[in-house]
């Protein structure tokens, strides 16, 4: 059995797909989310993977390494996926890429103080999947205008960092990203988007669904030959991930990588796609990708679960059952019983009643 552990706000990217592969029967992934094993301190054993790291705080993520270690220690046949302590995110997956020689940009973080090298530049959140906040910055005196203009709008620079950019348009005029998926010791290729925005989000769209693809070709011929593997694994070994989505380019001849997502949206939706590359794309990626997930589900030994500690000094806590209860009571504005005192002690001391 294979567990994948989010944040307790962020189950959806994997849900549909979990579903899916019990339903049927291709990949048995169940969900657990931090809060709830943090509470409970007890974890089914099993194999993990672990997510969702730009969403947790440091005491957490270390937290959440004790459990990986404890989980190991009571069943060493198990795959820990992720480990938290190992993953490196945005920031510093730039900064090292750049300075392996693996990327041809780096990134800022703008509290710091210090300036970019290269110009142009985008203000972004190093721990969120949004639009940059800023369009493409080309000096010094525009960023720094830049920050103004966020701080103004009442932004905390705390967590934002400016990011060299570094991509080109191909022949056609487009611009190219593309995205593949680790689970394990398996490449799964899922998208090549074409966009004539610098920002790639998605690809273009067709104007009709009678109409065909130009890129369709391409696009099939990516998703099965899968060019420049050992590169990408290589990047993923770097970053500590083995489970997760990269975004990479190509600029200069060069592939250049944007980010490593740990717990990206696997786009199982309901409804089958309309248009025959979208039809196409689906089977590919889903063939693999549950294939990837059942070689990872082999027998683990080991006991059926364990109980873990929280690391000590305690600096968060984790709410509880009663907790909730007492949460939920304080929202709707009653007022909890202090049980155990007399009424006359909850009260200050004052004149008489009449």
């Amino acid at each position: 059995m294979i567990y994948f552990v989010t944040h307790h706000d962020t189950p959806h990217p994997i849900a549909t797909a979990a579903l899916m592969g019990r339903k049927e029967k291709l990949a048995d992934i169940r969900l657990l989310d931090y809060r709830a094993l943090f509470t409970k301190r007890r974890a089914p054993v099993g194999h993990y993977v672990f997510t969702d790291f730009d969403r947790l705080t440091s005491y957490e993520i270390q937290a959440a390494e004790l459990l990986a270690r404890r989980l190991l220690e009571a069943a060493p046949k198990a795959r820990v996926l992720n480990r938290p302590a190992a993953v490196l995110e945005r920031f510093a997956l730039l900064r090292r890429l750049a300075e392996d020689g693996l990327n041809d940009f780096s990134a800022w973080r703008i509290d710091s103080g210090e300036m970019p090298k290269r110009y142009p530049v985008f203000v972004r959140l190093e721990d969120d999947c949004q639009k940059p906040d800023t369009p493409l910055l080309h000096s010094e005196a525009e960023l720094r205008a830049a920050i103004v203009k966020l701080q103004a709008a009442g932004l905390p620079m705390k967590r934002r960092i400016a990011v060299e950019y570094r991509a080109e348009k191909g022949p056609d005029g487009l611009f190219r990203k593309y995205g593949v998926f680790r689970i394990g010791d398996r490449l799964v290729p899922h998208h090549l988007f074409h966009n004539d925005d610098w920002y790639v989000k998605h690809g273009v769209r067709q104007r009709s669904e009678e109409e065909a693809d130009p890129f369709a070709a391409e696009v099939i011929a990516y998703l099965k030959d899968l060019p420049d593997a050992a590169e990408i694994m290589r990047r993923f070994e770097l970053a500590g991930i083995e489970y997760g989505r990269i975004d990479y380019g190509f600029a200069g001849g060069r592939m250049q990588t944007y980010e490593i997502n740990t717990n990206p949206l696997v786009p199982f939706r309901k409804a089958l796609p309309t248009s025959e590359l979208g039809r196409v794309r689906r089977l590919i990626f889903r063939e693999r990708f549950f294939a990837a997930f059942a070689e990872l589900d082999t027998p683990v030994g080991g006991p059926s679960s364990i109980r873990f500690e929280l690391p000590q000094p305690r600096l968060q806590h984790f709410p509880t059952r009663i907790d909730r209860i007492h949460a939920a009571i304080n929202r709707i504005g009653i007022r909890r019983p202090q049980f155990g005192k007399a009424e006359e002690e909850t009260h200050a001391p004052g004149p008489p009643r009449r």
